[in-house]
């Protein structure tokens, strides 16, 4: 079959422009939110599938196999990521912009957590800004890229004051202690709760406290 100038003419620019790299988490998270939003306009008759395990996922051709399979799974009522429900259709619906927020965040906890054991000493997992969100979901999400990798050591302390407390008095002379999440904010939502906290007051207590 004979090939028109535009179609030689873009093969040509693919080939010449052609840079070989990881897939960037960004893009990646709107190809998946413009397919749920597709999904949420032109779906019709939705087969519910039990769990994630039932779904056969296509080989890939690539030379290089990913780390880890994401499944996302629509149904009438529900948004899934790897069997665990994340939003209601509902709710996606309801939401201002073009970003699927809930979406966003379960893709990018497994690649926070391992990124963050391959590039540590020692890792301890904590809560954030849940807002409505089952903490330990949250939780649970982030340890899922850690189980799958190798690394630093690592715990769970949900209480974020008691985690950061755990840091510092972990800290020995020389170290490094990252605390990530929150930044600047004065304050942290639980719930439909805005209550006060402040990363840099907490970790100043601390320091104070164990004489850092």
């Amino acid at each position: 079959m004979s090939m028109s100038r535009r179609a030689r003419f873009m093969l040509q620019h693919q080939l010449r422009h052609r840079v070989d790299g990881q897939l960037n988490l960004i893009p990646f998270i709107d190809i998946l939110t413009v397919m749920v939003s597709f999904l949420l306009v032109y779906s019709t008759n939705v087969e519910v599938v039990q769990n994630s395990k039932g779904i056969e996922i296509p080989q890939s051709i690539a030379e290089r196999q990913p780390r880890t399979t994401v499944v996302v799974m629509l149904t009438k009522e529900d948004l899934f990521v790897q069997g665990e429900r994340i939003a209601s259709v509902a709710d996606i619906q309801a939401t201002a912009g073009d970003i699927i927020g809930p979406l966003r965040d379960a893709l990018k906890r497994p690649l926070m957590g391992r990124a963050a054991r391959e590039l540590s000493d020692y890792v301890i997992v904590t809560n954030d800004n849940p807002r409505r969100e089952d903490p330990q979901i949250i939780i649970d999400g982030i340890l899922a890229g850690m189980r799958n990798g190798a690394g630093a050591a690592y715990e769970v302390v949900p209480d974020r004051a008691a985690a950061i407390d755990l840091a510092v008095r972990s800290a020995e002379d020389g170290d490094v202690v990252i605390i990530a999440g929150k930044g600047h904010e004065a304050y942290q939502l639980i719930g439909e709760e805005s209550l006060p906290f402040s990363d840099a007051v907490v970790a100043r207590a601390a320091i104070e406290k164990h004489d850092k």
